[in-house]
């Protein structure tokens, strides 16, 4: 039954009980996700630029990857900011509605584009593109300047700034 299986996984660290009928990510689940290679590799590379744009900003700082057709955040660094943001670390986002996704969405296959238009373009907050014109264009407005500027978008009264992040081949990696 699911109780059992949910119960053996409690016992083996994957999951953890915090209160009754409530369960979350245990340790021992977020030790093996935290192997996976290139999330682990990438982070790694880039943990001490984002720590220094973190610094020098004192705002939230982001490192995003594309799994699928949504955008995965591998990394969060904690600014002094008053506003909330919505991001968490292994949490999938639209790509349309971030400005990291954009950029991923940007430099992205044809196909990925596609592949998101049919999903359609759901509203997260005041500010997200829901028309496929208007995306387009926000797109190419991406791939001229090199870099997406992003205001309530995912979060009502946040902006954000983001740009490629490009592996050896230079083929777009992150954002």
């Amino acid at each position: 039954t699911a109780y059992r299986l949910v119960a053996e996984l409690v016992e083996w660290g994957a999951l953890e009980r915090p209160g009754r009928g409530r369960y979350r990510v245990g340790t021992r689940l977020w030790q093996l996700g935290s192997l996976a290679p290139v999330a682990r590799d990438l982070r790694d590379t880039a943990l001490p630029f984002l720590q220094d744009l973190a610094a020098v900003t004192g705002q939230v700082v982001h490192l995003v990857v594309l799994e699928g057709d949504k955008a995965l955040f591998v990394e969060r660094l904690s600014g002094h900011a008053d506003v909330r943001v919505r991001s968490r670390v292994g949490r999938l986002m639209p790509l349309h509605a971030s400005g990291p996704g954009k950029v991923l969405l940007a430099y992205g296959p044809p196909d990925l584009l596609e592949a998101v238009l049919a999903n359609g373009l759901e509203r997260a907050a005041s500010g997200t593109i829901t028309e496929p014109d208007r995306l387009i264009r926000a797109l190419a407005d991406v791939r001229a300047t090199g870099y997406c500027l992003s205001r309530d978008e995912m979060t009502d009264g946040a902006s954000s700034v983001a740009a490629p992040i490009t592996g050896p081949a230079g083929d777009v990696e992150a954002g």
